[in-house]
């Protein structure tokens, strides 16, 4: 996997982050609903706090985050939920995961989750992965 692009602001110090925009907004890609919101931010129509970005996979803060650093691992092609990707989407997801461990010391811990579905508590219809990281994760 292609490192990841670190999104963050010039002068943006540790783990502070801004919000930018990757680049100007595109219209959707085949692939993308338009009435997504991970496919809008995918293309820079609604503004994130973007963290890292490839290709095939963009990372953003989460609005409502449940730990310390809460990121969102999004493809950018468009798919309702796990079962509907494949495997290639998935090991995109999952390296970048990794990466962002490997190149960030202070994510080295780590808990993902994926909800599939609404009563797993999905409520976005566009496959992502939470990535949660820092102090004290609680058990479950």
């Amino acid at each position: 996997m292609a490192k990841l692009v670190d999104a963050r602001d010039s002068k943006s110090r540790g783990s502070n982050t801004v919000s930018v925009r990757v680049r100007p907004p595109a219209p959707l890609r085949v692939g993308m609903s338009t009435d997504c919101i991970f496919c809008s931010i995918s293309v820079g129509a609604i503004t994130a706090q973007i963290i890292a970005h490839t290709d095939d996979v963009i990372v953003i803060k989460d609005i409502s985050p449940k730990s310390e650093y809460h990121y969102l691992i999004i493809p950018r092609t468009h798919y309702p939920d796990l079962q509907a990707a494949d495997e290639t989407t998935i090991s995109k997801l999952l390296r970048t995961a990794q990466t962002l461990a490997c190149e960030n010391s202070h994510l080295a811990d780590y808990r993902l989750v994926i909800n599939n579905g609404f009563q797993a508590g999905q409520r976005v219809f566009h496959l992502h992965i939470h990535f949660l990281a820092g102090k004290s994760l609680p058990e479950f």
